[in-house]
């Protein structure tokens, strides 16, 4: 009897911390793959969730101004600008030094007012310029320099 009541004791204890471990996150993360236009830039097509392991790069970038930022060839990192207020939605387009362009997906800043771009890495060192503009048209730009 005591054998039974252990064994049923640990199956109940066993079912209850496997119930807790599962966990998902929807939709799922994808990873930062290259553009098909740029190959030397890579981005996050999931640009609402957040990937940890990407260093945040936060820049002030008033309306109408520009703001340079340095990164790393090959580092993930998800430019953040913070202050732009919530809620509101974001085109973003890169131009290479050579004067290629990429659309990235749209974005929406989140409830604190910050606009968190997708995450990207760049395979190749120059200068890469980031517009980010309002739906009402009005313009940000981030320059980032990019370094080996």
């Amino acid at each position: 009897m005591k054998k039974s009541i252990a064994v049923i004791a640990v199956s109940l204890v066993a079912f209850a911390g496997s119930a807790g471990v599962a966990k998902a996150d929807y939709p799922p993360i994808e990873e930062v793959k290259p553009s098909t236009i740029i190959a030397t830039i890579s981005y996050d097509r999931t640009p609402d969730s957040i990937d940890d392991a990407a260093r945040r790069v936060f820049a002030t970038v008033p309306v109408g101004t520009v703001k340079t930022v340095v990164g790393y060839t090959d580092e993930s990192f998800t430019p953040v600008i913070p202050g732009v207020g919530a809620g509101q939605k974001f085109s973003v387009r890169i131009t290479t030094a050579s004067g290629k362009t990429l659309s990235l997906p749209n974005v929406r800043s989140i409830g604190n007012g910050n606009l968190r771009l997708p995450t990207m890495s760049i395979s190749e060192a120059g200068v890469y310029t980031v517009k980010v503009t309002s739906s009402n048209g009005k313009v940000r730009t981030l320059r980032i320099r990019i370094s080996n």
